[in-house]
């Protein structure tokens, strides 16, 4: 048997996650293939918070390759383990294509790809001349060679369970996918006779297959507890746990008592969020805003509001922008204000003059040109200062 363990959409968890990181460097020790499926890093406090350095490093020690992902996409893209046969630039891959690994007498191919909206999902700064071609037509090109040189073939995607789901339609030689990017709810699929699976997000666990000889492919999922601060760590988690040490005395930062219009909804996620949007725009002087309504992520459930509990809510480093509502705004808009991804809200009656959004949004979903936009705040800190009234 060969034993493959595998993460994906770690998201820098390190205080959650350490000990499923201890679980696969263990099974790396004894010589498993260690692998991940995208955005190991890219947590925005983390990153705020000047962790990114060990955990960098511990990236490349503990994986044998990986795909890149949106969120710490450069990080993940300049580490020698990335894989990647659909990224390119100025025509030349971007990444390795595969890499080759010997186990027991039998060859293990492994390839990556990224989704293209995976791909448009990293901030435009971050890619500017970087491009990405369909993951299928990559795939169908390449697998034929890598069947050839190999016992098992493992696909790494960054494109989402559904989406994989079709790669393995549209690419029948497919027979083992691991997932990340949509922190869906399902961990396995069966389509075409390939096998997708996926781990648990966020540091709650990890993944292992074990790929027999007649290539037979048992996958199981493992959930971890939290770290409880006694067991003895790896040399690298013991760095990562020094930053961490660093992170809570920022995480624990009190920034007032949590507005009672806002603690008061933390039971109804929907209601919360729609009540926050609407502050935002008040906020903005009415104007016409358009959020996504899952970028905000955990609500916090407290009385107050920490740092940390901040963090969670919004892990994304977006600036607002400013844009005049012209014809051709206004015509972006028509296309999502039914979309239930997304909020449209104006605080007051009045007709706004113009529209508050995040650059995100503006760039990769409204499709406006960059030199429209008018930068003025960060949206997190706005987010801050509506909840706890100042």
């Amino acid at each position: 048997m060969i034993e493959v363990v595998f993460s994906n959409d770690f998201h820098a968890a390190f205080k959650r996650g350490l000990p499923a990181l201890a679980a696969m460097l263990a099974a790396k020790d004894r010589g498993a293939i260690a692998l991940d499926a995208g955005d190991f890093l890219g947590e925005a406090f983390f990153t705020h918070y000047r962790g990114t350095r060990s955990a960098e490093a511990l990236q490349d020690l503990l994986f044998d390759a990986l795909c890149p992902g949106n969120h710490g996409f450069e990080e993940s893209c300049r580490s020698p383990r990335a894989l990647c046969c659909n990224l390119w630039m100025d025509g030349q891959s971007a990444c390795a294509l595969y890499r080759l690994f010997d186990r027991g007498g039998a060859t293990v191919a492994v390839t990556a790809v990224m989704g293209e909206e995976a791909f448009e999902a990293v901030p435009i700064g971050h890619r500017r001349g970087l491009s990405v071609t369909s993951p299928a037509a990559a795939l169908a090109a390449l697998v034929p060679r890598l069947r050839a040189m190999s016992d098992h073939l493992i696909v790494v995607s960054h494109s989402g369970f559904a989406e994989d789901e079709k790669l393995a339609r549209a690419v029948p030689e497919l027979s083992f996918v691991l997932s990340g990017h949509c922190h869906s709810a399902r961990f396995f699929s069966s389509v075409s006779g390939a096998t997708i699976a996926k781990a648990p997000e966020y540091g709650a666990g990890y993944g292992r297959a074990l790929l027999d000889t007649k290539g037979g492919i048992d996958v199981s999922i493992f959930s971890t507890a939290e770290y409880d601060g006694t067991a003895v760590l790896h040399p690298q988690l013991q760095a990562i746990r020094a930053d961490l040490a660093e992170l809570e005395a920022g995480a624990n930062r009190l920034l007032g008592q949590h507005d009672p219009r806002f603690y008061g909804l933390v039971q109804d996620r929907d209601a919360y969020v729609s009540a926050l949007a609407t502050a935002l725009s008040a906020s903005c002087g009415g104007a016409k805003l358009v959020v996504g309504r899952y970028g905000f992520r955990i609500l916090p459930k407290q009385p107050q509001l920490w740092v940390e509990s901040l963090y969670d809510l919004f892990p994304f480093e977006n600036r607002l922008v400013r844009i005049d509502l012209t014809a051709q705004v206004t015509a972006a808009l028509r296309d999502i204000e039914h979309d239930p991804d997304f909020l449209v809200v104006a605080a007051t009656a009045a007709q706004p003059s113009f529209l508050v959004t995040s650059d995100y949004l503006a760039l990769n979903v409204l499709g406006l040109p960059e030199e429209k936009l008018q930068p003025f705040e960060r949206m997190r800190d706005l987010v801050g200062r509506i909840l706890v009234g100042t």
